[in-house]
């Protein structure tokens, strides 16, 4: 009987849901992953769930034992749910943005295609960063910083400022 009211509920917010949300990330740069992830999840952050009391990262968000350090909002979302019918509906939600986002920038969808028949956005959103921040990126991004490391040389004061070997070793983004 619970499970029908829910269900009947979250059609309901299906259909009131126009939210003024940010759009999806532009940009997709597989060198620079960890930002464009960043610029998705932030997209999750300002998107109402299904039931509209939080927000979709509640998904996304690694499960961590509560903290008194926390903000306010991470035990929160730590705390919701990961069954029911909200959930389900703003886990298909989720893959479903995902999906959009990687077919928007012509990325291939071998990493997340085993969850298109469940629609899971948990789960596809775990592949993909197993995949770009696995051990072996980290070991690719390693030897590349090694390698821009090993050709920096620090002169002297007047012709290599500390300024400019900072700027060398950290590049600011592109703008």
């Amino acid at each position: 009987m619970n499970a029908t009211k829910e269900l009947m509920e979250v059609e309901k917010n299906n259909i009131d849901n126009e939210e003024i949300t940010s759009p999806l990330p532009t940009k997709f740069n597989l060198d620079d992953w960890s930002d464009d992830h960043f610029l998705f999840l932030q997209h999750l952050k300002s998107c109402k769930s299904s039931n509209k009391k939080r927000n979709l990262s509640y998904i996304t968000a690694k499960r961590q034992p509560i903290t008194a350090t926390m903000t306010r909002e991470v035990p929160l979302i730590h705390s919701v749910p990961l069954t029911g019918a909200h959930y389900d509906n703003d886990n298909k939600i989720v893959y479903q943005k995902l999906r959009t986002w990687l077919t928007n920038h012509c990325i291939p969808m071998e990493h997340i295609c085993e969850f298109a028949a469940t629609e899971n956005g948990r789960a596809a959103n775990q592949a993909l960063e197993n995949y770009f921040d696995g051990p072996g990126e980290i070991k690719k991004q390693l030897v590349k910083a090694r390698a821009a490391y090993s050709h920096l040389f620090y002169k002297s004061e007047p012709t290599h400022t500390y300024s400019i070997r900072a700027r060398a070793l950290c590049p600011s983004p592109p703008l």
